[in-house]
């Protein structure tokens, strides 16, 4: 049996390797359930538990401030070990896994048909934000992103008419998770690959302590004349005020 010529003979894989796909993959199943489905779930629950409990709008804040704190301690965990574990593509893969886990469980697992179309919208907004990211390395898309949520957010406190409601749903749902990538978008364009996980890490920061002073906040906005519509006046102008500030970030 003739032998195979050296220059055509590969070279076996070291039986250690994991391809890139499947160590993704792995990666992202721990988030992607912890988040898709009980953070999700938690979400849907704190109102009926508002309403069972008697619970003000400001302890019911204070409730999802209390597990931002917990997605703060988790994340910078996370960014922790996956900084000294895993090369960049992986962390890249990883977060598409984890964002289509997220987005298939928690449409899976809602309860309001308005949620639903928010997921929808989730999964379609990565195909319809990309060009911008990839256009602008200044904050202008961040800009953008922010002012249209700010929009999503106020409908329901000037109307309830069911084709607004709805419309502010799809807004919303096709504009959060973007606003996020954004930030990324706007790290790697203007930081060279180097620093690339602190600068992620840092918006991750900023981002969390947003969640975690934000709904007690609001809750206590909420809980004063007004009521919960004033509580999401005052969410849109804040998100029209970070609109502002990123707008003027030029490229670095």
């Amino acid at each position: 049996m003739p032998l195979a010529h050296p220059s055509t003979a590969q070279p076996p894989s070291p039986p250690h390797e994991t391809p890139v796909l499947l160590l993704s993959l792995a990666l992202s199943l721990g988030a992607a359930i912890s988040l898709g489905i009980t953070r999700f779930s938690y979400g849907l629950l704190l109102p009926p538990m508002r309403n069972d409990l008697g619970w003000s709008y400001t302890l019911a804040g204070a409730m999802n401030t209390a597990n931002a704190v917990g997605y703060l301690i988790g994340a910078l965990a996370m960014a922790w070990l996956v900084r000294r574990s895993a090369p960049t593509r992986v962390l890249l893969w990883g977060s598409v896994f984890a964002t289509l886990f997220m987005a298939a469980s928690g449409f899976f697992t809602a309860s309001a048909p308005l949620l639903a179309q928010r997921l929808l919208a989730v999964m379609a907004s990565s195909r319809i934000w990309a060009g911008l990211l990839d256009r602008h390395k200044s904050g202008h898309a961040l800009a953008l992103l922010n002012a249209l949520l700010g929009v999503a957010t106020l409908l329901p406190a000037v109307t309830a008419a069911w084709p607004l409601v709805i419309a502010s749903g799809l807004l919303f749902g096709g504009v959060f998770l973007s606003v996020v990538a954004s930030t990324t978008a706007l790290v790697r364009h203007n930081l060279p690959p180097s620093q690339w996980v602190a600068g992620i890490a840092a918006f991750t920061v900023a981002f969390a302590a947003g969640q975690i002073v934000g709904p007690t906040v609001v809750g206590f906005i909420a809980d004063g004349p007004g009521g919960l519509a004033r509580g999401l006046v005052f969410s849109a102008v804040a998100l029209w005020v970070g609109a502002g500030l990123a707008w003027r970030q030029r490229a670095l």
